[in-house]
């Protein structure tokens, strides 16, 4: 309030229009077309790499102490916040086992509050030091977040295709300069098809459990696709 100078219920209305803002995205993600037209552009784990980016620009943008960029980057911030949350619970929901799955998702649900708890226990007492301080705080940590995940995603890039070539063989697998992989002269496929990043990790499985694929059920059925 004094920061801007607007009266509480106008601040209280930005914040319900953030949220709303918030709500439609997730309502589109949830929309097939959509999806399948954002994932042409960034298939996974691409999608959630650039979302963690745009939310922690917005983060960024939000210590400009100027009202009508805070404005912006905040509806911003939580159109990219339901996104990424969108598409990294849709891939997590591939590549992890059921049973995994169980121990996953309430341990992610419990990181969620206790980061929403650190920002509302620390925020007012940065905001006392620098009206911006929170902000630049929570850029930081959202940058060094995205560099963790775009960190994690590589390392498990190369894991797929070191594993598929021992699996298939040189000759087996093509990897481009953008890192699609390409397989050939297998079983399931038949023919030379691109994997997207859950197919790698679900052929893989395939491939290295003795027992059969059932044995570690993902979440989806292994079907190759174009994209």
């Amino acid at each position: 309030v004094n920061e801007y100078g607007y009266e509480k219920y106008i601040l209280g209305i930005i914040g319900g229009v953030g949220a709303a803002t918030g709500t439609v995205a997730a309502i589109l993600v949830s929309n097939e077309k959509f999806v399948e037209w954002f994932k042409k552009l960034l298939p996974s784990p691409k999608n959630v790499q650039f979302t963690a980016f745009m939310a922690a620009t917005c983060v960024a943008v939000t210590a400009f102490p100027k009202f009508e960029v805070y404005l912006t980057g905040y509806i911003i911030l939580n159109i990219a916040l339901s996104m990424n949350e969108s598409f990294l619970n849709e891939l997590q929901g591939k590549i992890t086992t059921r049973e995994n799955f169980r121990k996953i998702a309430p341990i992610t649900q419990i990181i969620r509050r206790m980061v929403g708890f650190s920002t509302a226990f620390a925020g007012p007492a940065l905001f006392t030091i620098y009206p911006q301080l929170p902000s630049i705080v929570g850029a930081v940590f959202s940058f060094l977040l995205w560099g963790i995940i775009v960190a994690g995603f590589m390392m498990r890039q190369k894991k797929n295709i070191e594993g598929l070539k021992a699996q298939l063989g040189d000759e087996g697998i093509r990897v481009d300069k953008n890192k699609h992989i390409t397989v050939s002269r297998d079983s399931v496929c038949g023919s030379m098809r691109r994997l997207s990043f859950s197919e790698q990790i679900m052929m893989m499985d395939m491939m290295d459990n003795e027992a059969g694929f059932s044995k570690s059920f993902r979440g989806s059925a292994f079907i190759p696709t174009e994209i």
